[in-house]
């Protein structure tokens, strides 16, 4: 498969988090098939065909394609997306932080 590679400068990815969540709610409700199926399409959206995957055009016309339920999926990307969010912000109001930070454990 060529990768065409323009669309970073004509159109840049900004997050691979939406694509990433589509996949996993794909990966929960239609199974690993389905979703390494979606992950495929997307990554020949995005380096074959020079398509911005994080664009929900992108992602809807991608689910669209293996025939799931576009709606369940991208309003559910939404939904989850909005409860982290949600999460987030309370615990850093909670914490008294401006950003609430990754937590690494080590030894």
């Amino acid at each position: 498969m060529p990768i065409v590679g323009t669309i970073m400068i004509e159109n840049p990815v900004q997050s691979s988090y939406p694509p990433s969540r589509v996949y996993k709610l794909i990966q929960k409700d239609y199974g690993s098939e389905k979703a390494e199926q979606y992950l495929r399409r997307a990554r020949e959206a995005l380096f074959a065909f020079n398509q911005n995957i994080a664009e929900n055009s992108v992602m809807t016309n991608i689910v669209n394609q293996l025939g799931l339920d576009r709606e369940r999926i991208i309003t559910g990307q939404k939904a989850s997306l909005a409860k982290i969010y949600k999460l987030r912000s309370y615990a850093s109001r909670k914490t008294w932080s401006p950003k609430f930070p990754d937590v690494y454990k080590g030894k």
